[in-house]
């Protein structure tokens, strides 16, 4: 169940980050900040926690660049299984 549940919320976020990084390439602020905001009330493993921190940061500062590079980053963690929300 719980496996069943991890996987419905990594499917859940990697969703969540191609949107953001599709809203980046689109300039869309608002739907990166409502992105994030969605991103930001999930629990994550420290590897992940700590990308979605700098990724906080990146989004706050306009780096729209080093916002898609994190969430590249964050989507081939998360499609290798190798980290769990």
């Amino acid at each position: 169940r719980h496996a069943e549940t991890a996987a419905r919320s990594r499917e859940t976020v990697l969703g969540m980050l191609s949107m953001l990084c599709a809203d980046a390439e689109n300039l869309d602020y608002d739907g990166i900040d409502q992105i994030m905001q969605m991103l930001e009330g999930y629990a994550y493993e420290e590897t992940l926690q700590v990308r979605i921190d700098q990724l906080a940061a990146s989004v706050r500062n306009l780096d729209l660049d080093t916002s898609i590079a994190i969430c590249e980053q964050m989507k081939d963690i998360l499609e290798k299984g190798k980290a769990a929300t």
